[in-house]
């Protein structure tokens, strides 16, 4: 059993839905000093960048309607959350799945910068091989994990 992000499809498994993915930039406040940017002025600050998720910001742009030619530039990180500890640190913008910066945002270490969140396009599931789907643990564990993130589903 595993859960992954992606569309829902995968080989030889049955797969059941846990979040769809809303992903928003994000920024220190003392990097932007507190203010609202617009979609169009990201590229004037540091784009931090996931390296698993490399087409993070020019989907994002274009959800939001911005052209960019070319590559994003800015630092790389190999994981989600040395991502959102540089962000928090006021190294630059990100793009991040609301999901994982909920206290972030709450404690105000990281604010919304340049509007509303926007669907990523994937979700988060729970995957169960196929030789596994008969078994009662493992039925029990998808029924828990579906019932705990229900609320993330009707946002």
């Amino acid at each position: 059993v595993s859960i992954f992000r992606g569309r829902g499809a995968w080989s030889e498994a049955y797969s059941y839905p846990l979040i769809d993915e809303m992903v928003a930039v994000v920024a220190s406040p003392d990097l932007i000093d507190g203010r609202e940017i617009h979609p169009n002025e990201v590229t004037k600050y540091p784009l931090l960048q996931a390296s698993h998720r490399h087409d993070s910001w020019l989907r994002w742009l274009d959800a939001k309607g911005v052209s960019h030619a070319g590559q994003i530039q800015g630092p790389r990180f190999a994981q989600t959350t040395a991502m959102i500890e540089a962000a928090t640190a006021g190294l630059g913008l990100a793009v991040l799945p609301m999901v994982m910066i909920e206290r972030q945002l709450e404690d105000g270490r990281l604010q919304l910068v340049a509007g509303d969140p926007v669907a990523s396009g994937f979700g988060y599931y729970v995957v169960i091989p196929q030789t596994n789907a008969h078994r009662t643990d493992i039925m029990r564990f998808r029924d828990w994990i579906t019932r705990e993130t229900r609320p993330y589903r009707k946002r």
